[in-house]
């Protein structure tokens, strides 16, 4: 993200705490500020600056003429960072708690890397001077110094060619993601992809990312058809002596304005999504049916032990997210709709009902409301599927959030504390109901631990790392082992695996571990247990 406009738009994103213990470390382009806490995630980042920064440089074809602050912190245990593009000042906030793997930022090799070279993206292109005397002049008398690109690109611009780079720099990152390809196919196919003019629009599901995902495919496709040197052409003029805005430097390297190459753009787009979704209709592969139609994003469901109960995190756009549990089988909504249906013919015979475009709305079994603002997520269902765990964001004393475990009892509606200040991202109960299985992020890493469900104590037991981190646990129906996934740059090629692990050799601290599948580049995450 490139925080380029005002003051006021940057408010909620700059946070630091001062009193966390601040060290520093230089290289020879970059001074880096981080808290103790984090040392070990900042001085692994350290390490690769300046190798990144040079295949960036090499890139973009300029490099910013001051040396570039950046400043580690870790304000809501959120995948983050943005860029302050001053030509004079340049600084990058980084927040080092990693994506998830379904995240459209969870295909990385190093979290660190892959956040560093997207930031740093920004500040090598948004910081290339004018070459127009007067514009330099006037620039140099203000309080900050912005450049021209900075200065007149619109937002799919600067994070679609910043999500551009993090492709060719890290060969990992949305471009070369099956997130980026799911969500605009799947937009395609719903006749939604954005128009140009919603294309740097930050309302609506998928909204505020679609300038990092529709931009950059369409920045790769502008390539494709007139060659490598194309951008940097369009970056020369927009800081030339001669004046020129955004729509007339773009138009002189494409051969046509923006808006209407992006709309050939969608066209192909669409074409290609459409050809792909008969290609997998004719091959007979079953791609599932719709039990419920949302209007917003979800998260994984979680199904009671006996199979009758579902729960799920419903979320809008403008109100706090609510967890839901549902009947799997037909509930009274199906037998409402139905006889709605023959009170409609019985009336007018002549009537035609609906066909049925979407099932009916499901009717809640208990509903789990947010609380103080802040929404539950992550269900899971312990073994009598009564009491569910949950997880919610809480301030810690300085201000900053981490996630939170609760046991909510959806028949009485009571919800209790278990962790405070704890990080914990994802929880599995244990068959017995005593413990938890989770994933807890903390200071930029993410290690399995053992959550005690009476007291909150945690254990840990497979520690993360800068390079090692771990996702999403679930626990065998018998209780004797867990499956999670693992993101290990020193080994299986730095991509997203399963890993089976005894719960035994854990407990007594010599864990023993079978990958599951292939180490064929592919990436493997969110497995679970069948219910036998």
């Amino acid at each position: 993200m490139a925080a380029c406009a005002l003051a006021t738009a940057l408010h909620a994103q700059v946070y630091t705490r001062p009193g966390l213990g601040w060290q520093s470390a230089k290289t020879a382009h970059f001074v880096v500020h981080y808290p103790l806490a984090m040392r070990a995630w900042a001085l692994d980042l350290t390490r690769r600056l300046e190798a990144e920064r040079d295949a960036v440089v090499a890139l973009v074809e300029n490099r910013p003429a001051r040396r570039v602050t950046v400043i580690v912190e870790d304000p809501a245990n959120v995948a983050n960072g943005f860029a302050i593009p001053l030509i004079d000042a340049p600084t990058i906030f980084l927040w080092p708690t990693p994506p998830a793997p379904a995240d459209d930022i969870g295909d990385f090799r190093i979290w660190g890397e892959l956040l560093s070279t997207h930031e740093f993206a920004h500040i090598a292109h948004l910081t290339r001077p004018s070459r127009n005397p007067w514009q330099r002049t006037i620039w140099r008398l203000l309080s900050v110094d912005l450049g021209p690109i900075a200065r007149r690109s619109p937002r799919w611009l600067y994070e679609g060619y910043a999500t551009y780079v993090e492709g060719k720099v890290t060969g990992a990152g949305r471009p070369n993601s099956v997130a980026r390809a799911a969500v605009l196919s799947e937009f395609a196919l719903e006749g939604k992809l954005p128009t140009y003019a919603q294309l740097d629009g930050t309302r609506g599901y998928e909204g505020g990312a679609m300038a990092y995902l529709a931009g950059s495919a369409f920045l790769e496709w502008l390539v494709a058809r007139s060659g490598a040197e194309s951008l940097p052409h369009l970056w020369r003029r927009m800081t030339a002596r001669a004046d020129r805005g955004f729509v007339d430097a773009f138009a002189g390297v494409f051969g046509g304005p923006p808006d209407e190459l992006y709309g050939r753009f969608s066209a192909e787009l669409t074409f290609s999504a459409l050809t792909y979704a008969r290609s997998l209709q004719a091959s007979g592969i079953d791609t599932g049916e719709t039990v419920q139609r949302l209007a917003w994003y979800t998260g994984a469901p979680a199904i009671s032990r006996d199979g009758r109960l579902l729960a799920i995190t419903l979320r809008s756009e403008d109100k706090p997210a609510r967890v839901v549990v549902w009947h799997t089988g037909a509930g009274p909504e199906d037998s409402a709709a139905a006889a709605a249906r023959r009170r409609l013919i019985e009336r007018d015979s002549e009537d035609v009902a609906a066909v049925p475009f979407a099932p009916a709305p499901k009717v809640p079994v208990a509903t789990l409301l947010a609380a103080d603002g802040h929404p539950y997520d992550s269900p899971r269902f312990l073994t009598d599927g009564r009491q569910l765990l949950v997880i919610r964001d809480e301030p810690l004393a300085d201000g900053a959030l981490r996630p939170d475990l609760f046991l909510w009892d959806r028949t009485t509606g009571h919800v209790r504390r278990i962790t405070h200040g704890a990080g914990i991202q994802s929880a599995d109960p244990t068959p017995d109901g005593r413990a938890a299985i989770g994933i807890r992020c903390d200071v930029g890493l993410c290690g399995l631990v053992r959550i005690d469900l009476a007291t909150g104590s945690i254990r840990v037991l497979l520690p993360g790392t800068p390079t090692l981190q771990y996702y999403r646990p679930r626990i065998a129906p018998d209780g004797r082992s867990v499956v999670l996934s693992a993101h290990d740059t020193t080994g299986l090629s730095g991509h997203w695996h399963l890993e089976d692990v005894s719960l035994d050799s854990l407990a007594v601290g010599r864990p023993v571990t079978r990958v599951i599948g292939p180490d064929d580049g592919a990436n493997r995450y969110q497995a679970a247990f069948a219910q036998r």
